[in-house]
């Protein structure tokens, strides 16, 4: 990703099963800052698929990659688009269908 921040919709995969959460993010580095101390258990949601995987597998079981590189303004679209492509919904770890298709 480089030293650069940037705007986009990104993918966590779990190594081992496949399954993927789809996320977006106005700051992408910072975002997987989050995610990987929320994986760690710390100030993790409760009952969040994606942190208890995490927790549980490691880590470093999970792959990190953006997908697009967008306007903020297309972020939540493209967010949807992507949850659908990899139906991360119904086979992943998203809770919702983005956030205009909760």
């Amino acid at each position: 990703m480089g030293t650069e921040e940037k705007c986009g919709i990104y993918k966590i995969t779990n190594k081992t099963n496949k399954l993927c959460y789809i996320g977006q993010a106005k700051k992408i580095r910072e975002r997987w800052r989050e995610h990987m101390k929320c994986g760690l258990g710390i100030d993790a949601p409760a009952n969040n698929k994606l942190y208890q995987a995490m927790y549980k597998e490691g880590i470093d079981n999970f792959t990190f990659e953006m997908l697009e590189e967008c306007a903020a303004a297309d972020l939540n679209e493209k967010e949807a688009f992507y949850i659908n492509l990899y139906n991360s919904y119904d086979y992943g770890y998203n809770s919702n269908k983005g956030i205009k298709n909760s």
